[in-house]
């Protein structure tokens, strides 16, 4: 799943995923992601840390209190602290933005390679 609230990234990340094969489910915001989560078994997740109501550290927060689902930071943030923050809330991968749509592929295979198998989230 792609948790963006820029509709353009978002459409971008979906048809670069799209294309290798994976099946995508998008959400706008962090509320939305969870009610997504909710109702589907996710693979892995690709998240904005900079979103309106529920941020990108917060759902990351409530995701580790439940789910170990591989979770790739992205953003356009270049600050150190967002790196060590997403690492210690327990992301698995990051990305700033501008990113190269196939290192973001590389970057979601690798996740995907480990073999972790993500529980559904229950909130």
């Amino acid at each position: 799943m792609v948790v963006d609230d820029d509709l353009e990234i978002r459409e971008l990340i979906s048809r670069t995923l799209e294309l290798e094969g994976y099946d995508v489910a998008t959400a706008s915001d962090g509320n939305a992601a969870l009610s997504v989560m909710q109702e589907q078994s996710l693979d892995l997740l690709i998240l904005d840390i900079v979103m309106p109501q529920l941020d990108g550290f917060q759902l990351l927060k409530l995701i580790r209190q439940h789910s170990n689902i591989p979770v790739i930071v992205l953003t356009a943030r270049c600050e150190a602290m967002i790196l060590e923050e997403s690492v210690a809330l327990g992301a698995d991968g990051y990305l700033r933005k501008p990113f190269r749509p196939r290192e973001l592929a590389m970057l979601v295979r690798t996740n995907l390679r480990r073999g972790l198998v993500a529980e559904p989230v229950k909130m």
